[in-house]
């Protein structure tokens, strides 16, 4: 009979079997990785019904949570690189809160099993080039950690070439750029790079102050600077972590991580 106690619970099992074959497709399909917010809607919307109908169970609750989790890390990585996830501020800290996540833990946005974005500070330094010469080549070159652990990455790095006075002659200071392409693996909790660039040469100048009549004479002295391939440098992954190499002459190589989202 419409609007009996039987009726309404015939009612209630009908909604509560449909909110519940929905939640079992959804929950297969969520992500981990992905920041669509639209698969965490889609648990959220039946899981709801389920709620509403009072046929949610503990279990329900724990599942649905453990499996939305990590693609709510997901939302707020990408939220804090700037991407459009399609929620603000409030909306990501009220998503964080549903999922039952500590936003006050340390790296509690990271997972090691999705793909991981990493930034090594490279510095080349080299005290002795020439005749007391410096050269220093520096930059931040953004590199991505596959789930499989691959490293891979590229960026620009400047260069600056200083070098002291030869008798009467000067030199022009060289500054420059170069690309710096990064590979190896992480695995274990520790990274291990393999630095490329190619060679390069310094557009530098002298000056020699002669005597009258001669009197100052510029000179083009171009200083060649060698390539090195796959250069190994072994660094903890830990935002922070640095690592230096020594090398021929007084010079070096030092690399920091640094953690992107």
């Amino acid at each position: 009979m419409p609007g009996s106690d039987e009726d309404t619970k015939q009612q209630q099992d009908k909604v509560s079997k449909g909110a519940r074959a929905d939640l079992g497709a959804a929950l297969k399909a969520v992500q981990p990785c992905s920041s669509d917010i639209k698969q965490i809607q889609n648990v959220m919307n039946p899981y709801g019904r389920l709620q509403q109908v009072g046929t949610s169970t503990d279990a329900d609750d724990k599942h649905v949570r453990d499996t939305v989790a990590p693609a709510v890390r997901a939302v707020a990585r990408a939220f804090t690189r700037g991407e459009n996830v399609g929620l603000d501020q409030k909306g990501v800290d009220a998503l964080v809160k549903a999922a039952g996540i500590d936003d006050s833990a340390d790296a509690w946005m990271e997972d090691d099993k999705c793909e991981q974005n990493w930034s090594v500070v490279y510095i080349l330094s080299a005290p002795q080039v020439g005749n007391g010469g410096l050269l220093v080549e520096g930059g931040t070159i953004p590199i991505t950690v596959s789930t499989a652990g691959a490293v891979s990455g590229s960026g620009g790095a400047a260069i600056k070439f200083t070098l002291k006075p030869i008798g009467p002659c000067d030199f022009s200071e060289a500054n420059s750029t170069t690309t710096m392409s990064i590979g190896g693996t992480l695995k274990g909790g520790t990274f291990s790079l393999l630095l490329s660039r190619g060679a390069y040469t310094l557009a530098t100048q002298s000056t020699c102050h002669l005597p009258a009549p001669v009197g100052d004479i510029t000179i083009p002295t171009p200083v060649p600077m060698q390539p090195f391939d796959a250069f190994p440098m072994s660094v903890a992954a830990k935002a922070g972590a640095t690592a230096e190499t020594p090398l021929l002459a007084g010079a070096s190589i030092s690399v920091m991580m640094l953690r992107r989202r």
